[in-house]
């Protein structure tokens, strides 16, 4: 995750100015979808999950792999991700994302925009 230095809630931190660095709460979250679904959910904000906890860690333990293929971090506060998933039993996906995070000490992601989704070999 780069200079990121963690908070004691786990978002991580520039080093310089102690703001959240949205680009590496996007990647921790995509290594603990990977390796610790559970926690995951807690770099969500809750009107995100609302309703949806069981389907997300039901969706998320069905992987097999998670890869952050790019990370980009947008002037509107945004942050465009691209993450390539591959399912137990199914096709490798690429998925294009634009997310939202919540501002102040504990950013957590607020907005989930899908911009695409396609099968790769």
């Amino acid at each position: 995750m780069g200079s990121a230095a963690s908070s004691e809630g786990g978002t991580p931190r520039s080093g310089a100015s102690g703001e959240p660095d949205r680009g590496a709460v996007v990647r921790a979250f995509y290594d603990l979808v990977r390796s610790e679904p559970e926690r995951a959910l807690g770099l969500l904000a809750d009107t995100l999950a609302a309703g949806e906890r069981g389907s997300l860690l039901s969706a998320w333990r069905s992987l097999t792999d998670v890869l952050v293929e790019r990370v980009e971090p947008r002037d509107d506060g945004t942050v465009l991700v691209v993450v390539r998933m591959t399912p137990a039993h199914g096709t490798p996906l690429r998925v294009t994302q634009l997310l939202g995070l919540d501002e102040g000490p504990q950013s957590r992601i607020s907005r989930a925009r899908l911009l695409s989704v396609r099968a790769v070999s």
